[in-house]
């Protein structure tokens, strides 16, 4: 990847000033966007190691922010407080409100000299609030209670008021119904001094609650934003944090926490993946962060990079491959431009180019020439960047041969490009993926083509993919950095394509009689085309292995009984296989298995089915069922072995992987694979095999008791040659 300068280390000053320090991962509530659901499995720190972070934290930064799922599930924290405050830390508390309406809270966290609480409230009403939150509406109440005892002190305690500002997440269940939410804070804060936060809600772990997509489409919301700053109250602050720039009303001296991170070249340090010790987040941004490797996993990555305000958005714990999140043409970003600009156009497609000065963002600020500098310095490496996207967007614009011309594109998710083709005057919108263990509908190569809507002619999609098949798109080591890329199917594929053409387009080509009529991938990452011959006959073909070695991926046929004698000669002719003895590949049902392992095919007569996908137990390899002893079903399937050139695993410990094959991930998969992870470190030195199981057995269990599971889980063990 093509990169322009770095900005110098000595040109970023490493001005460290904000600490959050997650202090529980206990909560009251369930909210169906918490970043913090990933983590249940880390550990609680006690107050001696909090008392260390603390001391750790009082060595670089000025403030720190208390914080965790609900960190007043804690009753010690006004002690902590107390401790931070001896350090000279100004100690903030971030809450959900709850626990602020229980008797004597307030007074406590005042009394420790705590510097401000901050509370979440992100829902309109109880009845949205038990739809999101996902507990009781009386929660709500509580919150309401919460935030009035904290008015109440403030306006009997003129002289040390207890500082407190609220924070809300905008998405889809509070869309058109911010300003109600203001006026509902307004009432409760009635008198009493307080801060306002809109903060954009990032892409997390998010519950099924009825939502087809978590934001409204960008645009809107965008207006709705505008409208609510043009209407704020004065002597109500009102900020912004973790909100995309482009969001943002034009004109408006509004203040970006974001973008003053970045003019004071602030580093934010966190605990939140690990509570033993003070890191920066690897899912946050900053002035000092690498901004290329961030954004490799930003879904709007090849445009925002065109953009002046690019280093001042943060993209802090982002899990873009929930559907819910996954941008499409109504989320396109709004680029941020001052009155009187015009878009510009990137090689003729509306795409957002023009790079502005960043003094012009940073003045409201009062940015210094040195603020200015840093940011003019990381839009000048950001412009120097080049995505795989934009190779193929290249690749697509050779395309135009007068009767097919590419009109648009677009950032879809998981991350690549929705492209919208005019073939003869006809519209057509293709998404344009990489492998993944969805099952595609058509390969080009490596590229899955999806079309977008309603189905398409046939016609009309076979002069697509056949043009499409003309592409030179960037290798699938280009992607290789993307997450959402999985370079073993991105091998296989591109292996397959020349071999196999167009059936690999289900509905649309085939081999020799045989129709492709589908296309999917198994947990084992590998390919079934599956194909009909005349009659009905029913045919697969399997795809397994192939290596970055170059090494040609193994190929399996397999053939229903009742194919004549030329329709099968033909099917194996179009594989490259001299049958003009069938007799050796029919069996006394009739059926055909065969195999291709590179030295030729092996056949198996009477059309016998290997063991693949979730058939059986993979060769070579452990398999753990668990399941908790109160609810033993489902079962939970999970395999360990050492790790395979080429192969991808959900988790790698050392040189062993580890794999699922329950077709149920939930979150007790996730508490199940804990003591697993755990196991594997322990038993680095201990191979799993026939003769280990019972070491990996004890291994489990004492993990278990690690992961303070101990008794609950109930495993079964077994190995595979």
């Amino acid at each position: 990847m093509a990169e322009g300068p770095r900005p110098a280390e000595s040109e970023l000053p490493r001005v460290v000033d904000w600490t959050e320090i997650t202090l529980t991962h206990r909560c009251n509530q369930r909210c169906f966007f918490c970043y913090e659901e990933a983590r249940d499995n880390a550990t609680e720190p006690d107050l001696e190691r909090v008392k260390e972070l603390l001391r750790a934290t009082a060595g670089h930064a000025e403030q720190v922010v208390l914080c965790g799922k609900e960190i007043l599930m804690r009753r010690d924290v006004p002690q902590i407080v107390a401790y931070a405050s001896s350090l000279g830390l100004k100690a903030v508390v971030f809450t959900n409100g709850q626990a602020l309406a229980r008797e004597g809270v307030v007074e406590e966290l005042a009394e420790a000299g705590c510097a401000g609480v901050a509370v979440s409230f992100h829902f309109p009403d109880a009845e949205t609030f038990a739809r999101g939150a996902r507990i009781s509406p009386k929660g709500f109440e509580l919150i309401l209670a919460g935030l009035r005892r904290v008015r109440d002190y403030n306006l009997a305690h003129p002289e040390r008021p207890l500082p407190i500002s609220t924070e809300s997440d905008v998405f889809a269940l509070n869309v058109g119904r911010l300003e109600e939410m203001r006026d509902t804070l307004r009432e409760a804060l009635e008198g009493a001094p307080w801060r306002m936060r809109l903060a954009s809600l990032l892409p997390a772990r998010t519950y099924d609650i009825g939502l087809d997509r978590v934001l409204d489409p960008l645009p809107a919301r965008r207006e709705e934003i505008a409208a609510f700053v043009e209407s704020q109250p004065e002597g109500i602050p009102l900020g912004f944090v973790k909100v995309p720039l482009c969001l943002l009303p034009e004109g408006e001296e509004h203040r970006s926490l974001d973008a003053q991170y970045v003019y004071e070249g602030t580093r934010l340090t966190f605990n939140h993946a690990e509570a033993d010790r003070i890191s920066i987040d690897e899912a946050s941004a900053s002035i000092t962060r690498d901004l290329a490797s961030v954004m490799r996993l930003h879904p709007y990555r090849w445009v925002c990079r065109a953009c002046a305000l690019a280093p001042m958005c943060r993209f802090e714990r982002v899990h873009w491959d929930h559907p819910g999140f996954g941008p499409d043409r109504e989320q396109r970003p709004t680029p941020y431009r001052p009155e009187g600009v015009a878009p510009a156009a990137l090689d003729g497609l509306p795409l957002p180019t023009r790079r502005r000065g960043a003094a012009e963002v940073l003045a409201p600020l009062g940015a210094s020439t040195d603020g200015v500098g840093r940011v003019e310095a990381l839009n000048t490496f950001l412009g120097g960047l080049r995505y795989p996207e934009e190779e193929l967007l290249s690749a697509l614009k050779e395309l135009d041969t007068g009767s097919i011309r590419l009109v648009d594109a677009w950032s879809e998710g998981p991350p690549v490009l929705v492209v919208r083709l005019e073939i003869d005057g006809a519209p057509l919108d293709l998404h344009l993926g990489v492998p993944s263990l969805r099952p595609p509908f058509a390969l080009v190569d490596y590229l899955d083509v999806r079309p977008l809507g309603d189905a398409p002619p046939p016609a009309l999609l076979a002069r697509a993919l056949r043009h499409l098949a003309t592409l030179v798109p960037p290798p699938p080591e280009r992607w290789a950095e993307d997450t959402f890329f999985d370079d073993h199917l991105g091998r296989l594929y591109a292996a397959l394509s020349p071999r196999l053409g167009e059936a690999l387009w289900p509905g649309l080509g085939g081999l020799g009689p045989f129709a492709s009529v589908g296309l999917s991938v198994d947990e084992d990452r590998g390919l079934h085309l599956s194909l009909e011959g005349p009659g009905g006959v029913k045919a697969e073909l399997l795809a397994h292995g192939g290596d970055r070695a170059g090494a040609p991926p193994s190929l399996g046929l397999e053939v229903e009984a009742g194919a004549g004698a030329e329709d099968l000669r033909a099917l194996l002719s179009a594989l490259g296989i001299e049958a003009s003895d069938l007799s050796a590949w029919q069996g006394a049902g009739g059926g055909l298995a065969a195999r291709d392992e590179g030295a030729g095919w092996r056949a198996q007569g009477g059309g016998g089915r290997e063991a693949r996908g979730g058939g059986g137990d993979p060769s070579g390899a452990l398999t753990i069922e668990v399941a908790p002893k109160e609810r033993p079903e489902p079962r939970y399937r999970f395999h360990v072995a050492r790790c395979l050139q080429g192969q991808s695993y959900f988790k790698r410990v050392g040189d062993l992987g580890l794999w699922y094959s329950h077709d149920h991930h939930d979150k007790v998969a996730e508490v199940c694979a804990g003591p697993i992870l755990l196991a594997m470190e322990e038993l680095a030195g201990t191979p799993p095999g026939a003769g280990t199981l019972e070491r990996w057995a004890e291994g489990l269990e004492a993990a278990s008791v690690a992961r303070r599971v101990g008794g609950r889980l109930d495993w079964r063990l077994r190995w595979s040659d």
